[in-house]
């Protein structure tokens, strides 16, 4: 069971798929789910890089006080509250990597921890670091990228990420954050809505085709074909590319991309992790800072960072 919030948890759950039906998630501070993913867990592992976040220090407690985790980690800075509270309990603390912000953590212990302890094999992240250590440029980051640009410098502020499968749904939420916390300053930027589709379909068409379409763009996220298919499949692929070619008046990326694979998923994610740097960079932005969500946190929990 891993605990976290936003850029903590995020990447994990979307190179994670649905490859490893071990591994469990929980950013819902409620206690209904927490006692319905706790239950026959024996492994707990906290993630936070502040180690000060509120949701986090606040579910691990209470898991564990109504918990048994023979193995717990806290995945944090050395000295803050969460690594305070997961080595009291006997846990063992592994450093969070300072310098690098959750949202862009994918190969850090922050996600990569949590894969090995719920199965994924040594030989797949070596497969997969080799992969990239070999490409110097992705053709979505490319697209990405001069998607994004166009959007800030033709004033577009929104941009509809549609995701077409429930892995992407989630890799989705992970980029929505990217966005959001690296290529947002000063009333400058871009906001993201994420939506699963085609649901989304009965929900956002109409303001999507007919609405303020000045300000708007579209990211299409569809998974590639694959063997096995019926027709339910085929008409959610066939309903993506209508929905293209239906809005094609807008600024759009329509990405195919595999979503079986770990090696796959995570060139994916860290083609589109660089389109965000690529833009920030371009734009004068820090990528690597989130003011307005420190000075949020900084007000809600008051003097002393207990809350």
């Amino acid at each position: 069971l891993v605990v976290g919030m936003g850029g903590s948890i995020l990447p994990t759950a979307a190179l994670a798929g649905k490859l490893f039906p071990r591994l469990r998630l929980l950013d819902t501070p409620e206690t209904g789910a927490m006692a319905e993913l706790a239950a026959g867990c024996s492994t707990l592992v906290a993630v936070s890089r502040s180690g000060t976040t509120w949701e986090t220090l606040a579910m691990t407690r209470w898991l564990l006080e109504k918990g048994d985790f023979p193995t717990l980690y806290a995945v944090t800075t050395p000295g803050s509250p969460l690594a305070g509270l997961v080595e009291g309990r006997g846990g063992g603390l592994i450093p969070y990597p300072a310098e690098v912000p959750g949202r862009f953590g994918l190969l850090t212990t922050a996600t990569l921890l949590p894969l090995r302890l719920a199965g994924l094999r040594e030989s797949e992240v070596a497969g997969a670091a080799s992969a990239l250590a070999t490409r110097t440029t992705f053709p979505v980051e490319v697209s990405l990228t001069s998607l994004l640009m166009e959007m800030l410098e033709a004033g577009r502020s929104l941009i509809a990420v549609l995701a077409y499968h429930p892995v992407l749904c989630r890799v989705a939420r992970w980029f929505a954050q990217l966005v959001g916390e690296s290529l947002n300053r000063q009333g400058r930027g871009i906001i993201p809505l994420v939506e699963p589709a085609p649901a989304s379909h009965h929900t956002l068409l109409q303001a999507l085709a007919d609405g303020p379409i000045d300000r708007l763009a579209l990211l299409i996220l569809l998974d590639r074909e694959g063997e096995g298919e019926g027709e339910a499949d085929r008409l959610r692929r066939r309903s993506a590319r209508t929905l293209s070619a239906f809005l094609s008046h807008l600024p759009q990326l329509l990405l195919t991309a595999e979503v079986k694979g770990f090696a796959e998923r995570l060139t994916l994610m860290v083609a589109l992790a660089r389109a965000v740097l690529l833009v920030a960079a371009e734009a004068g932005f820090d990528p690597f800072t989130q003011p307005a969500v420190d000075r949020f946190k900084a007000k809600l929990l008051g003097p002393g960072g207990e809350g």
